[in-house]
């Protein structure tokens, strides 16, 4: 599942905020901690943009529906549940790609999916435990039945576990991020219509999402698209 940058709607694109610093809602999280980085380091000009940091990703989306923030870093089910109530909200920005940073935890002795037929599978009530979770038994053929010590502090693990921590998850560059989001068909739109197919079937979608405009490239920097 992605992290991303999730902006509210606007027909005019990037013209409406020209004048304004962007205001971002974020909560403390692996994938969002170059943001913060950037900030405690000085990087980013709050001419342009500012941080509000929040205490989790509910009070981020709660913030950008009471006007208080222009966008927020949300997963992308959050965004498509957003979607989903009304919150005209764009992706901007990919933060960073779980590739392993989610998965399924087995007990001693269980070396292949398909033993886990007959058997219990715990999970949270969670739009990526459910799209995990229906994933893994497609596979299995089941039913149901130094920056290191810098930002130690900030997500309050030992300095020495900081790098461990961010196995399986991809920090996308500029390029990855044109690769993505922009093009005439963008990579995160082709998965935002998978997980979204996946949260309908579920039920986890109050209504059903076309997506238009659910993916915005416009405020990327210049560079070259790359595969």
């Amino acid at each position: 599942m992605a992290g991303v940058a999730a902006l509210m709607s606007a027909p005019t694109a990037c013209g409406w905020l020209q004048d304004l610093p962007v205001s971002v809602a974020a909560h403390v999280w692996l994938g969002y901690e170059p943001l913060f980085t950037a900030r405690d380091r000085g990087w980013l000009d709050a001419g342009q943009v500012t941080i509000q940091e929040t205490r989790s990703a509910v009070e981020s989306m709660s913030a950008l529906r009471a006007g208080k923030v222009h966008a927020a870093a949300l997963k992308l089910d959050e965004v498509l549940g957003a979607r989903a109530t009304g919150l005209a909200l764009s992706v901007v920005l990919v933060f960073n790609v779980s590739m392993g940073a989610d998965m399924l935890l087995v007990r001693p002795g269980i070396t292949e999916l398909v033993q886990l037929k007959g058997l219990r599978i715990g999970h949270e009530a969670s739009a990526v435990a459910e799209t995990m979770l229906a994933e893994i038994l497609k596979v299995a053929g089941l039913q149901r039945q130094d920056a290191a010590y810098r930002i130690a502090g900030h997500l309050n693990l030992p300095a020495a576990g900081v790098l461990a921590a961010f196995k399986g998850l991809i920090l996308p560059t500029v390029a990855n991020n044109h690769q993505m989001l922009a093009g005439p068909v963008p990579e995160m739109l082709l998965t935002a219509r998978r997980v979204a197919a996946r949260l309908s079937q579920s039920g986890l979608l109050a209504q059903k999402d076309a997506l238009a405009d659910f993916v915005n490239g416009d405020y990327l920097p210049a560079g070259p698209a790359t595969r």
